[in-house]
């Protein structure tokens, strides 16, 4: 169990080109802490700062997220079979982020209503806590562990009610282990400003804002369908480009040599003049009290030579409902519908990731465009990008 656990935690580095945009949060915290930070235009066209690297380490990224640093995420993906695990880690990473935070606005209210908190403002006036104050993490840490025994104690309390309400609801998880390992990282990175009302709230309110927080995470545990679906269409949308290109250069007689030898593909690949996908994700800004969903984006850009395929893909799917029910066969899904090749399995990704989300009450929306002329930078030389958008909102 400990070594699974460890595994789990070990840190994922992948080669792929990554540009980290920050907002205004991220870029005050660096420039006062004499960290020298890039400036570039981003996908939009707009001047930013952050950080260019050669590769993307998912333990930094998740910290940066946490603390609520970034604004945007660039990658360029070129050889999609290295990356696909990767890939499928940063989507699910953004979704967790976003859930993390789901939590802490929705108790913010109840947070600065408390009787604890407003207890703790009078006691302390010059450290109030409230509405727009910027509470540092580093001090209600400091203060939390003076008080380490009980924070436990209620940390436990948590797991053990979510783990008695998840035994009645199903939930679709490859092993318990995987959802063990969930629970406990969900619940490990909890808002230190909750964790301090919960440890100085009376039992009555605690318990309150206890059963809060594990419906909200037993909910989003049945949700991995939903994460599961969005990550294997991102893996999709952005190997279409790379086959794409492959199929300009490859002839029936050598198609078969280059699946035995990987390593004539990235001349191949070359020849083709393929730039490979920059996949942006945009982060919403967070706002304390805020009402409205937590809403975030995944964008796909391809040069309009491989992203031929994704503007079918989009025209077929606003033409057609495409609903796959337990009723029709995949055959039919596929054929009668009049979905084909290479868009067929995508189509599919997609129409089922619409139904599960609308099951989960997950704000969803697709579309494609021509990207800002200065999207190119990062994609190399070119012009003509068109990008494929997912939207989602929690």
């Amino acid at each position: 169990m400990e070594d699974q656990k460890e595994n789990r935690e070990r840190i994922r580095i992948i080669g792929v080109p990554v540009r980290v945009i920050l907002n205004e949060t991220g870029v005050s915290f660096f420039q006062g802490h004499g960290r020298p930070l890039r400036k570039f235009n981003d996908s939009s066209g707009s001047s930013r700062f952050g950080f260019t690297m050669e590769t993307i380490d998912l333990v930094w990224l998740k910290k940066m997220l946490l603390k609520g640093f970034i604004e945007k995420i660039e990658m360029r993906i070129t050889e999609i079979a290295r990356t696909s695990d990767v890939l499928s880690d940063a989507v699910r990473l953004i979704f967790f982020a976003m859930f993390r935070h789901r939590i802490t606005l929705s108790l913010m209210d109840h947070i600065y209503n408390s009787p604890m908190l407003r207890a703790w403002n009078r006691a302390n006036p010059k450290r109030s806590i409230g509405p727009g104050v910027n509470v540092p993490r580093g001090t209600v840490k400091v203060i939390l562990k003076s008080y380490e025994e009980r924070v436990i104690q209620i940390l436990t309390r948590l797991r053990e009610l979510i783990m008695d309400r998840v035994k009645l609801v199903k939930v679709n998880w490859d092993d318990k282990e995987k959802l063990i390992f969930f629970i406990d990282e969900i619940v490990r990175d909890i808002d230190p400003l909750i964790l301090f009302t919960l440890v100085g709230s009376k039992e009555e309110d605690r318990i309150v804002m206890i059963r809060g927080i594990a419906s909200q995470i037993v909910a989003f545990a049945n949700m991995v369908d939903a994460l599961d679906m969005a990550s294997l269409l991102s893996i999709e949308l952005a190997s279409a480009a790379e086959r794409s290109a492959l199929l300009r250069v490859i002839t029936q007689q050598n198609v078969f040599d280059i699946l035995k030898d990987l390593s004539k593909l990235k001349p191949l690949m070359k020849e083709s003049k393929f730039r490979g996908t920059t996949i942006v994700i945009s982060i919403p800004r967070y706002i304390n009290r805020s009402k409205d969903r937590l809403k975030f984006r995944l964008s796909f850009y391809n040069d309009a030579t491989d992203a031929d395929t994704e503007r079918r893909l989009m025209e077929d799917f606003s033409e057609r409902d495409g609903r796959f029910g337990p009723e029709k066969k995949l055959d039919d899904f596929f054929y009668k519908e009049g979905v084909f090749g290479d868009n067929a399995m995508r189509f599919y990704y997609l129409t089922m990731l619409r139904q599960l989300c609308e099951k989960h009450n997950i704000m969803m929306n697709s579309g494609i465009r021509a990207a800002h002329s200065s999207s190119q930078a990062f994609l190399d030389e070119g012009s003509g990008a068109l990008v494929t958008t997912l939207s989602f909102g929690l």
